[in-house]
């Protein structure tokens, strides 16, 4: 991500950029003021780098989510794809602050439907500051440019697409975060995140713009870990999403949300982070039903031996949704993934998931999923192999399967892969 300006997309005149650079500036002040004292407890930062080119061929089953409808057009729901890439992980030392790059570059080129070919970009970027008194903070920026998921483009029932199977969907976000405070004892803390969605063509109606304020307040310890009380606001818009003829109809959201949060490695084989709060959400117009309930994250991992790893992930919460009128959806997600290290060399890595999604809208909206839900399974299986230290090479099957009370979102889809990387 960069803190020019003109990074922001066209169409976004609502003059809260300037205000979100404004406030990263000012953090970013903030951490390095009071005549630059150094805090002894900071240890520098060490020089890391990691370029990572691979190359990724994929047969996919649907790779245009066909729900099991006719189109004459179309040559075939299933295609093989070809994914170019170049990752990197940066690290570089600025004195007791450093700089940071991760992400990656690539293309996806299709056999036959070559209106899918498209730029995968995915980069996040900034700085680690180190202050005075305790202090740290982070500014971040990221980018991101892909085809939109094609399981949420609706299709109609005669097989003829609702918008252009072709989206182009970009996304930029800029964060500030900062805490202050000893190694032991009380950590207050304030963030601050931009997020900006933007869709190519018919979908712009789809762009969405978010501010995101949050607040905590932690009690640390080492041999405890991190405790906090946290509370946050979001603003969430539909910039290009017109009002209709007879109905004034502001769409976006208003949500708020309040709770603890705990952090925590225990070893080197135990860790994770917990979090659980209260959300409310507030549409801007009467139209749209309210929320309020029960929200919740939770990242954990556990090895239970030398050769087994794992990861447990559930989540909770109100999110804006780029499917077609959706003023925003109560989404649910849990995941259980991890490797099993057969030897030295090879490795099997593997993922299970469940997700669902509770459509909010309102009736007056042309194409409107007003109420509805979807569910979706996924499941992967792999095998990696290092034939030379630096040298990666695998297979991966994937399975995906949607219901939806809404006919047109439900689809099904397998995917095999080969890959190889090189760690350079």
């Amino acid at each position: 991500m960069s803190f020019d300006s003109g990074l922001a997309p066209a169409g976004f005149r609502d003059g809260s950029e300037g205000f979100a650079l404004k406030i990263i500036g000012g953090l970013g002040a903030l951490i390095l003021s009071a005549g630059g004292v150094a805090d002894a407890r900071a240890a520098a930062p060490e020089r890391s780098i990691s370029i990572t080119p691979s190359v990724r061929l994929t047969y996919d089953s649907n790779v245009l989510g066909g729900r099991g409808v006719v189109r004459s057009n179309v040559s075939g729901d299933d295609d093989v794809r070809l994914s170019p890439s170049m990752g990197a992980d940066i690290l570089y030392p600025l004195g007791r602050q450093s700089a940071f790059l991760a992400g990656s570059i690539g293309y996806d080129f299709y056999r036959r439907h070559s209106e899918l070919n498209r730029e995968r970009i995915n980069l996040d970027g900034g700085l680690h500051l180190q202050g005075p008194l305790g202090c740290a903070g982070t500014l971040a920026a990221g980018y991101s440019r892909r085809q939109s998921d094609i399981g949420d483009l609706i299709l109609a029932p005669d097989g003829t697409t609702l918008v252009n199977i072709v989206n182009v969907q970009e996304n930029r976000r800029y964060s500030a975060k900062m805490s202050c405070g000893a190694a032991i004892g009380i950590r207050p803390g304030v963030g601050y995140t931009r997020s900006e969605t933007r869709n190519s063509g018919s979908r712009s109606a789809q762009d969405i713009v978010s501010d995101t304020f949050t607040a905590s307040l932690g009690y640390t310890r080492p041999s405890f870990g991190l405790l906090s009380i946290y509370g946050s606001y979001r603003n969430g818009r539909y910039p290009n999403r017109q009002e209709i003829p007879g109905v004034l109809f502001n769409d976006g959201i208003e949500v708020y949300s309040a709770g603890a949060s705990y952090d925590r490695d225990i070893g080197s084989r135990l860790g994770g982070a917990v979090s659980v709060g209260y959300t409310q959400v507030e549409p801007k117009s009467s139209l749209v039903p309210k929320f309020h309930g029960l929200s919740y994250s939770a990242a954990l991992r556990f090895q239970p031996s030398s050769r087994l790893n794992t990861n447990l992930s559930a989540s909770r919460s109100a999110e804006q949704s780029n499917v077609l009128a959706v003023s925003y959806t109560i989404s649910t997600a849990y995941a259980f993934s991890g490797s099993y290290s057969l030897s030295q060399r090879m490795s099997a890595p593997f993922s299970l998931g469940y997700s669902t999604r509770r459509f909010r809208a309102t009736s007056f909206l042309p194409g409107a999923l007003v109420r509805g839900t979807d569910k979706t399974y996924d499941a992967s299986l792999g095998l990696r192999f290092k034939p030379r230290p630096k040298l990666n090479m695998g297979v991966d099957a994937t399975y995906r399967k949607r219901t939806s009370d809404v006919g047109l979102l439900g689809y099904s889809s397998k995917q095999i892969s080969a890959i190889m990387g090189l760690e350079l």
